[in-house]
């Protein structure tokens, strides 16, 4: 993995975690995100690891348009399934009363972030379908 350079300042940054759920998957099916922290553009990096000197503060985690098959997210910090419990339904951002954190998830310097999802629904196609969720956070320079 080719070492992660950043600017000493704060920056803002969005992982786009994109998921594809299998035709016909049943409800409770387990997924693992590919992330882009650099966009479609560049390489994706499963699990995200924070940039040495860095340390990582999402506020953040919408869906824009429409939720393709209901799932909770599932949040893996350093191997470690965290707490947090949202439902793709309850974060779409047109929703103005969707689900928002209530603080902010902090990874400190090298550690890794992976995103999954459990299905809570079947998916009623036969045919794949493609979810993307937006991770947004802050790279602000370790103390």
């Amino acid at each position: 993995m080719p070492t992660q350079f950043g600017p000493s300042s704060p920056s803002d940054l969005v992982i786009l975690a994109t998921f594809t759920i299998a035709g016909s998957a049943a409800a409770s099916t387990q997924y693992t995100g590919t992330l882009y922290p650099n966009g479609f553009q560049n390489a994706s990096q499963t699990p995200y690891i924070v940039p040495a000197g860095r340390t990582l503060h999402v506020g953040d985690v919408t869906v824009s348009g429409t939720v393709s098959v209901d799932a909770q997210l599932i949040f893996t910090i350093n191997g470690v399934t965290q707490g947090e419990n949202f439902h793709l339904s309850d974060i779409v951002s047109s929703n103005n009363a969707r689900v928002r954190p209530t603080q902010a998830i902090v990874l400190g310097p090298t550690d890794s972030l992976s995103v999954g999802l459990i299905t809570l629904a079947a998916n009623g196609s036969t045919s794949a379908v493609s979810q993307n969720v937006k991770v947004i956070g802050v790279l602000l320079p370790s103390k």
